[in-house]
């Protein structure tokens, strides 16, 4: 073999190993992903947000490591009100990139949304039980959206943004006092002692 084939053979080798190592970054260099891409953003901006999780969904059966990727996939979830979905994509985009600072809002608003859905089922509910139960589950959500919206503000600096955003906190810990009150002892969180 001469020299000029085993410099273009280990440039294949070392491009191989970089593709296999770093697989999950250059996906977007895949046509097929990028083309999916393009079209279900065409369609999110649509509002088509069926017919885009159709094509975020065939990118995450692609390669499901994308964190943008699952990223928009909980935003059309969110958008379709499947909040369940959303919460699990979200969740999975942190979890593959800490640092998607837009995922911990969404996900803060997708968790406040199902604090405030629960509330409204609460109406309806006679069973003391279950009302605890539910009031419970509030509380989780509430506190769960407040911890993604501070963890969101740690991103953001001081902007006006952010005074809009510790207003909302401000609303949230109002709620999860009033629900706190509700709350027999006994299933109150005890408070944390710094």
């Amino acid at each position: 073999m001469n020299t000029k084939n085993k410099i273009l053979v280990l440039t294949l080798v070392i491009s191989t190993m970089l593709i296999t190592s770093c697989g999950n970054k250059l996906s977007f260099f895949n046509p097929a992903i990028q083309k999916l891409t393009q079209k279900a953003q065409q369609l999110m901006q649509q509002g088509d947000y069926e017919g885009a999780i159709a094509r975020l969904v065939s990118i995450n059966d692609i390669n499901p490591e994308l964190a943008e990727n699952n990223y928009n996939l909980g935003i059309a979830y969110y958008k379709t009100d499947q909040h369940a979905k959303a919460t699990d994509f979200l969740k999975k985009a942190l979890t593959l990139d800490k640092d998607l600072k837009d995922a911990y809002y969404t996900l803060g608003v997708v968790q406040e949304e199902i604090a405030i859905q629960q509330a409204k089922e609460l109406e309806k509910i006679n069973n003391d039980k279950e009302k605890i139960n539910e009031l419970i589950k509030i509380d989780q959500n509430y506190k769960k959206a407040k911890e993604n919206y501070v963890t969101y503000m740690d991103y953001i600096g001081l902007t006006d943004e952010r005074k809009q955003l510790l207003e909302k906190i401000e609303e949230l810990d109002k709620k999860i006092e009033e629900i706190s009150k509700e709350l027999p002892e006994s299933e109150q969180e005890p408070e944390k002692k710094d």
